[in-house]
């Protein structure tokens, strides 16, 4: 049983958006990061790209900031595709280029070593996102 007689700890880091929740045990830890990215908008002050920035540089920091031997899974809505970066991703993703900051989510994924592994898989089961415009992947999950 993963969690029986572990110890949970839960810290919310930005609020609504960033949450971590350790599981520990004598064996090992796991980290867990659930993010809610703010929804990508287009506007003439720069206020949503603003917020967008300040949660990808607290989520950069927070996984700089854990124990590279504790097991890690970064689950959520990023509300962005990222650019592809071998190795971090499987499939090159379309629609990375509907977001500015496609660049920074990817930055993130090539600094901390991680790895997307929801795009390893056939293209056409990809999209989680359909709207009435368009559809594309924006939901994770990462190790």
């Amino acid at each position: 049983d993963l969690v029986r007689g572990a110890e949970l700890h839960q810290q919310e880091l930005a609020v609504g958006r960033l949450l971590h929740v350790r599981i520990s045990r004598d064996e090992y830890n796991i980290d867990i990061l659930n993010i809610y990215q703010h929804a990508y908008q287009q506007d003439s002050s720069g206020n949503n790209l603003s917020k967008r920035h300040q949660l990808w540089d607290k989520l950069n920091t927070t996984v700089q900031g854990l124990a590279r031997r504790n097991m890690l899974v970064l689950i959520g809505d990023f509300n962005c595709t990222p650019k592809h970066v071998q190795g971090c991703t499987g499939y090159e993703l379309s629609r990375a280029e509907l977001y500015a900051d496609a660049a920074e989510f990817s930055t993130v994924l090539e600094a901390n070593h991680l790895v997307v592994l929801n795009t390893w898989s056939r293209r056409r089961s990809l999209d989680t996102f359909v709207g009435a415009k368009h559809k594309s992947i924006i939901d994770f999950v990462i190790t």
